[in-house]
């Protein structure tokens, strides 16, 4: 079941914390957190395969943002280069925190 965040109407906002998917939470960054010109506490939380590493070039800036966590929770595949893009959207960071937890990646074999 998928859920569609919508933020608009709320210019006072100040902190914003979003779990899911690193492809819906792209989403989000490109189409809803650049319109909060008082967001200055970011907190992501995502799952992040293998199956989603594809590139992100570019995300919008985010110049009110101060404070940036990121929870990231995947496979050992997965590349972080996604979270380097992340940060870069965020230009006027104080404060940045990342907890990263990684499963390993089994593949099975016959004998």
């Amino acid at each position: 079941m998928r859920t569609r965040l919508r933020l608009y109407k709320l210019p006072q906002l100040s902190e914003v914390s979003i779990t899911g998917y690193i492809w819906e939470l792209v989403g989000v960054m490109r189409s809803q957190l650049s319109s909060l010109p008082c967001l200055h506490i970011l907190n992501l939380k995502f799952y992040y395969s293998l199956n989603e590493n594809l590139p992100i070039r570019q995300l919008p800036k985010l110049t009110s943002v101060k404070q940036l966590k990121l929870t990231v929770d995947g496979s050992t595949n997965a590349s972080l280069f996604t979270l380097a893009v992340m940060i870069k959207a965020c230009p006027y960071l104080q404060s940045f925190g990342l907890e990263v937890g990684f499963r390993a990646s089994f593949k099975s074999s016959s004998l």
